[in-house]
């Protein structure tokens, strides 16, 4: 049952230099009906602290490329041993233009209305760009509550939703992270 809400649905973000993946995975859960005119959306999110594994590629990396066996490195040491601390985030949340699309746009889409000049794409992508629609500055608040340190390996995972007027959207943002 979560393979097929979550499957194949996952964005993937990785900070090398902080040592943070973030995975944000969305599924569609309602779609309008009689008494709503909206698509209601979910969507979790895993920020990961992989330092451990930043640490040991780079253990690797400098292992393979030192003959004599010299010393590790001391950012190696600091990398394998931070922790990191989710602060808060900062979203825009999008639609899709194709439900703001005009009538002639839609008629011309489903073939009622032929353009014989064929100006069709004078008014742009034809109402696929995107309208942000909700944004959320909150770079101190944490995510759902929580204020997570997170050690090397260690992970927090959420869930939330938002709603739009379209089938289609984006979300997109970061988060505000400190080393502890």
């Amino acid at each position: 049952d979560q393979f097929a809400a979550w499957g194949n649905k996952s964005s993937v973000s990785i900070d090398l230099e902080r040592g943070v993946r973030v995975v944000a995975t969305s599924s569609l859960m309602m779609a309008p009906g009689t008494a709503s005119k909206r698509y209601r959306f979910s969507y979790r999110i895993r920020v990961e602290n992989i330092v451990d594994v930043i640490g040991s590629m780079k253990k690797e990396e400098q292992t393979t490329a030192e003959v004599g066996g010299g010393e590790q490195s001391d950012e190696a040491a600091l990398v394998e041993h931070r922790a990191v601390q989710l602060l808060g985030r900062t979203w825009n949340i999008s639609e899709r233009g194709q439900g703001h699309k005009t009538v002639l746009q839609r008629l011309l889409e489903e073939g009622v209305i032929v353009d014989t000049e064929n100006n069709s794409e004078k008014d742009g992508d034809g109402g696929n760009e995107l309208r942000v629609v909700q944004t959320v500055n909150e770079p101190r608040t944490g995510a759902v509550g929580h204020l997570p340190v997170l050690g090397p390996g260690e992970v927090f995972e959420y869930m939330s939703g938002a709603e739009i007027a379209t089938p289609s959207g984006c979300m997109e943002g970061y988060f505000h992270m400190a080393s502890v």
